[in-house]
C-alpha cells in the first residue's frame, strides 16, 4: 500500500479532531470538509487544510455529498478519506467511489460495507459464521403461518395474528406497547378499552393531551398504565439519589446530560408522521435525567435544535430550575457521543455512565479526585425492572407505578410540547 501523506475526515466536530489528533502524531498532514453552517467549527480549525462542501445543502446534506467530498479530494491531491462516525461511515458507495478514483478508505472493504450494512444481510453472514445470535427472522413474515412456526420453534407459548386477537385473550393481563410514538395512543386506548393493563414505552404519547386522555381512561376502566422509561425504574436510579442524598457532593447545583445515536435512517426516527426526530426518541431520557436530579419546580426551558427532512435532528436544551439550579441537556439522532451525565455539587460532583443504561457511577471530590464508584447490578436486560413494577403494582391494586406517577409523565410531556412549540414544530395526531 503506497505511504499516506495526506487524510480528508468526512466528518465534523470532535469525531473529525479525534482523526486529526491522531495524523498529527503519524505527521500526516489533515483536510477538514465543513457545511456553511459549520464556518466558524472548531473542527475546521484543528486541520491543516479546510474546504466547503455541499454548497447550497442543507446542513447534515452537505456531510453525506459524496460527489462533492470525492471533488475535494482530487482538487487538493487526498491519499485517503477518514469517515469517522455516523455520516457516511457505512456508506458502501463513499467506499466505492473512492476506490474508482484510486483513493485510500480507512475503513472496511466496500464487499463487507455491503455485507453488514443491512441488517438482513448481516444476520445470514452470522448465521454462515455460526455466530449465536437471538431467535429472530431473516426478513419479514408473509403470514401468520410463519408467525406460529417461529412461536413453537422457539419456545413461545402464544402468538397471535393480530391485535384484536391478542386482546381478547383473557389471559393476557399485560400489554406491553413498543409501536412508533405516533400510534402510542391508539395502541393505549385499544387495550385499555379491551380490559388490559399497559406498559407503554417513552415517549410515552405524542403530546400532554393524549397522556392525560389516557390516564382518565384507565382511571375508568380502573386498569394500570404507566410509561415505560426504564432508567426511573432501574436500581442505579435509588443509587444516584442515596449518592445525593449522603451529602458527599453538597448542595445539587447544575446538571449535564447528552444522548446520541447514530439512527437518522431508522424510520421512526426519520418521519414526521411517526412523530420522528431526537426529542422524543432519545430527548425524553436526558429530561428524565435532569428532572429525577433537581425536581419539578421548573421555571424556564430554551432550547434549539437543527432540523432535517421535517423532523429535529440534534437538540439542545437548556432548564432552569427553582433555587437559581440548571441543567444543559443534548441529545442527537445523526451522531454518536459518550452519553455521560454529571451531576455537580458544591462539595464535589457525580459522573454515570450512560445515561440510558447507567454502567458505572463515579464520585469525585471538589479536587477532582476519584473517593468511590458503583457499579449497577448485574440485568437480564433492563426490561424486568419496569415488568416488576407493573406486577407488583398489579397485585397491590394500584393504578400507577410509584417508580414513574401519572402526574410526572404529564409533566415531562408537556416539557416537550412546549420545546416543540416554542420551534414552530407540529407532530400530525393520530386519535
Amino acid at each position: 500500500m503506497r505511504k499516506i501523506r495526506k487524510v480528508l475526515v468526512a466528518n465534523r466536530g470532535e469525531i473529525a479532531i479525534r482523526v486529526f489528533r491522531a495524523c498529527n502524531e503519524l505527521g500526516i498532514r489533515t483536510v477538514a470538509v465543513y457545511s456553511k453552517e459549520d464556518v466558524l467549527s472548531l473542527h475546521r480549525n484543528r486541520a491543516d487544510e479546510a474546504y466547503l462542501v455541499g454548497e447550497g445543502d442543507k446542513p447534515i446534506d452537505a456531510y453525506l455529498d459524496i460527489e462533492d467530498i470525492i471533488r475535494i479530494c482530487k482538487e487538493h491531491h487526498v491519499d485517503a478519506v477518514h469517515p469517522g462516525y455516523g455520516f457516511l461511515a457505512e456508506n458502501a458507495e463513499l467506499a466505492k467511489r473512492c476506490e474508482e478514483e484510486g483513493i485510500i478508505f480507512i475503513g472496511p472493504r466496500v464487499e463487507h460495507l455491503i455485507m453488514f450494512g443491512d441488517k438482513v444481510n448481516a444476520r445470514i453472514q452470522a448465521e454462515k459464521a455460526q455466530i449465536p445470535m437471538i431467535p429472530g427472522t431473516n426478513g419479514a413474515v408473509e403470514s401468520f403461518d410463519e408467525v406460529r412456526a417461529f412461536a413453537e420453534k422457539y419456545g413461545f407459548s402464544k402468538a397471535y395474528g393480530s391485535y384484536e386477537e391478542m386482546l381478547a385473550d383473557p389471559l393476557v393481563d399485560l400489554v406491553y406497547i413498543a409501536t412508533p410514538h405516533s400510534h402510542h395512543y391508539l395502541h393505549a386506548k385499544m387495550c385499555l378499552e379491551a380490559g388490559k393493563n399497559v406498559l407503554c414505552e417513552k415517549a410515552f404519547t405524542v403530546n400532554a393531551d393524549q397522556a392525560r386522555k389516557l390516564f382518565a381512561l384507565a382511571k375508568e376502566k380502573n386498569l394500570l398504565i404507566t410509561e415505560a422509561i426504564w432508567t426511573r425504574y432501574m436500581p442505579s436510579r435509588k443509587m444516584i439519589d442515596d449518592i445525593i442524598s449522603s451529602g458527599v457532593i453538597g448542595e445539587v447545583t447544575a446538571v449535564t446530560a447528552n444522548l446520541n445515536y447514530a439512527i437518522s435512517e431508522v424510520e421512526r426516527i426519520r418521519k414526521p408522521e411517526l412523530a420522528g426526530g431526537a426529542l422524543l426518541d432519545v430527548g425524553v431520557y436526558t429530561i428524565n435525567f435532569a428532572s429525577m436530579v433537581l425536581g419539578d419546580k421548573l421555571k424556564d426551558v430554551q432550547a434549539t435544535a437543527i432540523f432535517r427532512e421535517g423532523v429535529d435532528m440534534l437538540d439542545t436544551i437548556a432548564m432552569v430550575f427553582e433555587g437559581d439550579r440548571m441543567a444543559t441537556l443534548q441529545c442527537g439522532a445523526r451522531e454518536i457521543s459518550d452519553r455521560m451525565g454529571s451531576i455537580f455539587g458544591t462539595k464535589g460532583y457525580i459522573q454515570v455512565q450512560n445515561i440510558n443504561n447507567p454502567e458505572k457511577i463515579t464520585v469525585f471530590d471538589k479536587e477532582h479526585k476519584e473517593v468511590a464508584a458503583y457499579l449497577p447490578p448485574a440485568q437480564i436486560t433492563g426490561y424486568e425492572y419496569e415488568v416488576e413494577a407493573c406486577a407488583r403494582a398489579i397485585a397491590q391494586g394500584e393504578k400507577e407505578c410509584p417508580e414513574m406517577p401519572h402526574d410526572e409523565t404529564v409533566r415531562v410531556m408537556g416539557i416537550m410540547d412546549g420545546i416543540r412549540k416554542s420551534w414552530g414544530y407540529e407532530i400530525p395526531l393520530y386519535e
